[in-house]
């Protein structure tokens, strides 16, 4: 690599992290139409961190740093453009990863509720049916929680 931005490639590493990272909160800001703050989350009887939009500013550091390293910039403009673009399409990526496991898991549930309804069509016992639809809707209620969608 040859000259840095900023002079030393820790204060190009710096600049690239903070871009970066206002890429990743502005995703936040217009995706979930606010800041979501960290909480702890219960399932199962274990506890989760959800980090809140504190993820989407360390996604997009993270994203607008491998982008650096494999396409150092030459000039300041290129540095923040790149590092903001970076940062955006990160946590952009890695959200929609994360949205596509909460519906591919809701597919499966609409699923075991279309299975609970053709067994009451053929006449099957309705407490039986009953009990396993409260377990269904139990377990759409963990993956709402869990995965942020349906």
């Amino acid at each position: 690599m040859g000259e840095y931005v900023f002079g030393t490639w820790l204060k190009d590493v710096a600049g690239v992290l903070t871009f970066g990272a206002a890429g990743g909160l502005a995703l936040g800001l217009m995706q979930d139409k606010g800041l979501e703050l960290p909480s702890i989350v219960s399932e199962n009887g274990k506890k989760f961190l959800d980090p809140g939009f504190f993820a989407d500013i360390g996604i997009g550091a993270i994203a607008a740093l491998v982008i650096y390293g494999f396409n150092p910039p030459s000039t300041v403009g290129q540095l923040m453009a790149t590092s903001i673009t970076a940062g955006v399409g990160g946590s952009g990526v890695l959200k929609s990863y994360v949205r596509g496991i909460g519906i591919r898991k809701h597919a499966e549930i609409a699923g075991r509720y279309r299975e609970l309804l053709h067994r009451a069509a053929k006449g099957e016992d309705a407490s039986t049916l009953s009990s396993q639809m409260e377990e269904i809707k139990k377990e759409e209620e963990r993956v709402r929680r869990r995965w942020g969608v349906g």
